[in-house]
């Protein structure tokens, strides 16, 4: 399905109603599997409330993954790379260069990240390894897509892990970045892909920060099929 931008520029109430939404056209490319055979993996912390309630309209098993942004020196929100509280990482190598970073800098950096990723998993209670999900279709859910570095890594993360197909579900991405996605997941699913996304929060009515307990709360709910 080609992604609804220019059908659909309304934005989310919040992450509640993006999840609501997304669940929408995720029905019918999950229809013909078992629900066992179903993870939702939300990024930790935000995109967690929204894969909540795409796992709640599934009916399927919820779960999040860690993963931290590489930020250049100076420009945090420059993403050189991302990596997952599991090990894996990617890593923008032409930006690297381009910016002139060298290898005890990028370890440096990574190092940076895996302890904030392991400090992150400890305060939701997110283990780093995604559990069962070999043999699995896995649903990775994020509250919006910027740089997509995150999203990168976890998709590799999952499928070194043992998840037998990928999804990407997205409230709201980047037009250009669609088709990319589409060539190393089996699927990408959004609602809104602007040609100029900005920032992922002006497209939400309420886009609070998410904390821990927000995440291990949704988990719990889920796990108790609430």
């Amino acid at each position: 399905m080609s992604p609804l931008s220019s059908q659909q520029p309304t934005g989310f109430r919040d992450r509640v109603d993006a999840g609501a939404r997304l669940a929408v056209p995720l029905l019918p490319r999950v229809a013909t599997l078992a629900p066992d055979d179903i993870v939702v993996i939300g990024l930790a912390r935000g995109g967690v409330i929204v894969a909540a309630e795409v796992a709640r309209q599934l009916d399927v098993r919820l779960e999040a993954i860690v993963v931290r942004k590489l930020g250049a020196p100076d420009q945090p929100e420059l993403a050189i790379g991302a990596l997952a509280a599991s090990g894996e990482r990617v890593l923008n190598q032409p930006l690297i260069k381009d910016i002139g970073l060298d290898q005890e800098q990028v370890e440096l950096i990574s190092g940076q990240a895996q302890r904030a990723a392991m400090s992150l998993c400890r305060e939701t209670g997110v283990p780093a390894m995604v559990p069962d999900i070999v043999g699995k279709t896995a649903i990775l859910v994020d509250d919006g897509l910027a740089t997509g570095a995150t999203m990168r890594v976890a998709i590799e993360a999952v499928y070194h892990q043992g998840a037998r197909q990928v999804f990407v579900a997205l409230p709201v991405a980047p037009a250009s970045m669609v088709e990319p996605f589409r060539e190393i997941a089996d699927d990408v699913i959004t609602i809104i892909a602007p040609d100029n996304l900005r920032a992922v929060g002006q497209w939400y009515g309420h886009f609070p920060d998410v904390p821990s307990s927000a995440v291990r709360e949704a988990l719990a709910a889920n796990r108790a099929g609430a």
